[in-house]
């Protein structure tokens, strides 16, 4: 019997369940790396917006106490210029800008507060007459 020298016989043959290839290990961190990344934002995505919330709603309520002190104020010594400060929540930065507009008697107070990015995220409008 000849011996065939370009098949390889059968103990030499590899078998298709005899270890993993290189494909399928890319392909299983690949898996697992996009699974991770899901986890991780199912995480940090309620987490921020708590954060959000919490800026917000101190936002709010600094704006409110600034409002109550508009309110408190006598109506002839509201200043038509402009009132800035800054305060911090949640480790950010927060400006609260209130503007006195006059027309015809009537004084209108704007209360607003922004983040660092100047993004509004509150703002509180009154009126006063004398």
């Amino acid at each position: 019997m000849k011996k065939n020298l370009f098949l390889p016989s059968v103990s030499q043959r590899r078998l298709p369940q005899e270890g993993t290839t290189l494909i399928e290990v890319i392909l299983a961190i690949s898996v697992i790396c996009v699974l991770a990344v899901i986890a991780a934002n199912a995480i940090y995505a309620p987490a921020r917006l708590i954060i959000n919330d919490t800026i917000r709603q101190v936002a709010l309520c600094e704006a409110s106490s600034d409002m109550e002190r508009v309110r408190a104020t006598v109506y002839d010594d509201l200043s038509v210029s402009g009132t800035n400060y800054t305060f911090t929540a949640a480790h950010q930065s927060l400006s609260l800008t209130r503007l006195v507009d006059e027309y015809s008697g009537l004084k209108t107070i704007i209360v607003q507060v922004e983040d660092s990015d100047r993004n509004l995220l509150v703002e509180l409008i009154t009126e006063r007459s004398p």
